[in-house]
C-alpha cells in the first residue's frame, strides 16, 4: 500500500509539523497579548500577521525557546520601525537580543 504524500513528504509528518507551528504561534500570541490573523501568502511557518505585527517564525522560536521577557519583542519591533522610517539599517531580533544580553552569541547555548 502506498503512503499518502504532500509533495515528497509523508502527510503524517507534514501535519505534525503544521500542528507544532500552530502550537508555537498560539503560545507566542498568548504571551504577547496578540492573536494570529493570517500567515502572509498562506505560507504557514514563515511570516505571521498578528494584529499590527508581522513576525518571522524564526523570531517566534527564539522568543519562546529562550524565554525572552515580553518587553523585548515590543521594544525591538518599535526600534525596527523607527530605524526603517529613518532609512537606517535594521537589526534582526536575534542580534538585538544578543546586544541586550538576553541570549548568548551561539543559538545552541
Amino acid at each position: 500500500m502506498r503512503k499518502s504524500k504532500k509533495g515528497d513528504v509523508d502527510v503524517k509528518l507534514f501535519d505534525s509539523l503544521n500542528q507544532s507551528i500552530q502550537e508555537y504561534i498560539e503560545l507566542f500570541a498568548k504571551k504577547h497579548g496578540l492573536s494570529l490573523d493570517y500567515w502572509v501568502a498562506d505560507r504557514v511557518g514563515e511570516v505571521a500577521c498578528l494584529g499590527d505585527y508581522y513576525v518571522n517564525f524564526t523570531d517566534v522560536r527564539i522568543d519562546l525557546e529562550k524565554k525572552i521577557k515580553k518587553k523585548f519583542f515590543f521594544d525591538w519591533y518599535d526600534l525596527t520601525l523607527d530605524l526603517n522610517l529613518k532609512g537606517k539599517p535594521v537589526v534582526n531580533y536575534y542580534h538585538y537580543l544578543i546586544s541586550k544580553g538576553q541570549i548568548a552569541l551561539a543559538f545552541d547555548k
